[in-house]
């Protein structure tokens, strides 16, 4: 199980958080930043994260690869050790990310991010009547 900060443009980053409650009860391992929905400055708050992990690892993970969130992230990490950054965020690698209980490596983050990529399902146009091709996966 690892700590992690996601933070997004708006209020994606505690909307992941809210899903991760009431998946999971490890909401308390996830900081949320939505950052542009208020006048505090969401840079500290990175700053932040990124000073209490004291050299272990941590992983931010932002919404859009170079978006002003995902940039502040990289220019505040510059030079520190063990910061991963992650863009594209979505919940399946944040579930993966506190799942896991292997160290964090980059080719660890590598692998997760990989197999919790988006998937399109193949509905059965053969019947047509709109079951998922991997209806089995459901019935094991």
């Amino acid at each position: 199980m690892q700590k992690l900060l996601i933070a997004t443009h708006g209020h994606m980053a505690s909307g992941i958080k809210s899903s991760i409650q009431i998946l999971t009860g490890l909401q308390d391992q996830v900081v949320a930043l939505d950052a542009y929905v208020d006048d505090v400055d969401y840079r500290q708050g990175i700053k932040e994260f990124i000073d209490q992990a004291h050299g272990q690892p941590c992983v931010i993970l932002t919404d859009i690869v170079g978006g002003s969130v995902a940039q502040a992230a990289i220019v505040l990490s510059k030079g520190k050790k063990n910061v991963f950054i992650v863009c594209g965020v979505n919940l399946p690698i944040v579930l993966s990310l506190l799942m896991n209980t292997q160290v964090i490596t980059e080719s660890l983050i590598t692998q997760l991010i990989n197999d919790s990529q988006v998937q399109l399902l193949e509905l059965n146009t053969e019947n047509n009547d709109n079951t998922c091709a991997s209806e089995d996966f459901f019935n094991a």
